[in-house]
């Protein structure tokens, strides 16, 4: 005979009441902020990076960028543009502008003006940036410029057709 052999189970359970219930969530949620204080993560304004956690340096840096595309915008020759700034943990201090060109515009001084433009804004933090430029000829035709994790041979160059960043 089994120790449980001689029992039987009548079907009852335990009544719970509603202090009981509100307790227990009570006490999950204690226990998720705990975990979640304990593990690092934190909630922070705008990025994720943790060096750029003001809401006030993003709102700045938003203000900026669309400064900077509108300004895009109003080249000769410019027939559309898109810019993107991203600052988190997944795309780190970095922007990407589109453009797209006139067939008889100048596109390699349009990704020049627009790379300067980039290099010499107030945007900060920045750690790469890309400029990718079609133009509207037949075939179609692109240039793409890439500064990924702005090397210390990229500065220098950047710095010796631009000038120093601003600080």
């Amino acid at each position: 005979m089994t120790p449980m052999a001689g029992r039987q189970h009548t079907g009852a359970t335990r009544p719970v009441h509603r202090g009981q219930r509100a307790d227990s969530v009570a006490g999950a949620l204690t226990l998720l902020a705990l975990l979640l204080l304990l593990s690092g993560c934190s909630v922070s304004w705008g990025s994720d990076s943790g060096g750029g956690d003001d809401p006030s340096e993003e709102d700045r840096n938003i203000a900026l960028a669309a400064d900077l595309e509108e300004s895009f915008r109003e080249m000769p020759g410019v027939l559309d543009v898109t810019l993107t700034y991203q600052d988190n943990i997944t795309t780190p201090a970095s922007m990407a502008v589109e453009v797209v060109v006139a067939a008889d515009a100048d596109a390699n001084a349009v990704v020049d003006e627009i790379t300067r433009s980039i290099w010499l804004s107030d945007i900060t933090p920045m750690t790469q940036f890309n400029v990718y430029g079609t133009w509207q000829t037949e075939p179609l035709q692109s240039l793409g410029l890439r500064y990924g994790h702005l090397s210390d041979a990229e500065i220098a160059d950047l710095e010796e057709r631009y000038g120093p960043r601003p600080d």
